[in-house]
């Protein structure tokens, strides 16, 4: 788990700066509504263990209240408040939205074969284990893709429109809407595309 650095002032971007995060993983979370202490995390992550992860952008303004010196934890999966790319108080606690894993991806070869990130499954507990050690704002669930109902649909739809991939060799790739990201699924031999 990352550490504050010493003298760093009050705010996201100023922690991310005395962390020492580039300009271009800065602009990726300010992009993402992600942090970028977070990002240069799962790029050694993704290296590490071969792995592609695809995440929706929360975008918004929820990053404004991360690094001001309160605990704002990740929205949990049973309050079902939506924060907007926001911020809500809940008992007087501070949430704000939580990285969502779109889809999970095991480099094998030359493509790509689905990492099954379902819900209560003893493959999803270790990977959400071995990630959420690291990172300072902790993944709270599996892969959308993989939240599945008896027909094979996605439970859930509304996906967003903003996405950001990480792919094993830690490159960065944003994705701006659903057909940009269809696109980035069909290209990189992700199947099946799940939504439309």
């Amino acid at each position: 788990m990352a550490s504050v650095p010493p003298g760093f002032k009050p705010g996201i971007a100023n922690l991310e700066r005395a962390w020492g995060c580039s300009p271009d993983l800065i602009a990726d979370a300010q992009w993402s509504g992600m942090d970028a202490i977070d990002l240069e995390t799962l790029q050694d992550f993704c290296r590490t263990e071969r792995k592609l992860l695809i995440f929706r952008a929360p975008g918004g303004n929820g990053r404004d209240v991360r690094g001001l010196g309160l605990e704002i934890r990740p929205k949990p999966a049973w309050m079902k408040q939506k924060t907007h790319g926001s911020w809500i108080v809940d008992g007087g606690r501070f949430y704000t939205s939580d990285w969502d894993l779109l889809s999970a991806w095991q480099r094998s070869g030359a493509g790509y074969s689905r990492y099954e990130l379902a819900a209560d499954t003893r493959q999803t507990t270790e990977f959400l284990k071995r990630i959420n050690r690291q990172l300072l704002f902790p993944l709270q669930h599996g892969a959308n893709d993989d939240y599945l109902d008896e027909q094979g649909r996605p439970k859930n739809t509304a996906i967003g429109s903003k996405f950001i991939a990480i792919d094993e060799t830690g490159r960065i790739d944003r994705c701006e809407t659903q057909a940009v990201m269809k696109a980035y699924y069909a290209t990189r031999g992700l199947v099946p595309w799940l939504y439309g």
